[in-house]
């Protein structure tokens, strides 16, 4: 099972994500990449987010597919899902995000 790669523990050791909160309602992470930067594959449960300085990424699913997202600063947003995922800075400039895991929030949907 991926949970063990979730992005607040193994990511963490990629220096792109610091733990600001963690307590038994949320892990809040500060996500910063560098141009060119990437993490591991990792899982999200039901997360928020806000988007500080945004750019262009690359998400690579489990099977390979990949989807290229371009991230306007000030977007906020919510997944009521789970997302496993790799993800990549492909733009030029850094990206900084502010995200929040819910602890007790199920996931709606896959």
């Amino acid at each position: 099972m991926l949970r063990g790669l979730v992005g607040s523990e193994m990511c963490i050791r990629d220096s792109v994500y610091t733990v600001l909160v963690d307590n038994d309602y949320v892990k809040v992470l500060d996500v910063k990449f560098k141009s060119g930067q990437s993490d591991n594959m990792h899982q999200h449960n039901v997360f928020t987010g806000y988007v500080v300085n945004g750019g262009k990424m690359l998400s690579t699913m489990p099977d390979g597919t990949t989807r290229t997202m371009e991230l306007p600063n000030g977007m906020a947003v919510h997944r009521d899902f789970e997302t496993i995922h790799q993800v990549k800075n492909i733009g030029d400039s850094d990206i900084h995000i502010i995200l929040v895991e819910h602890k007790n929030i199920k996931p709606t949907s896959n």
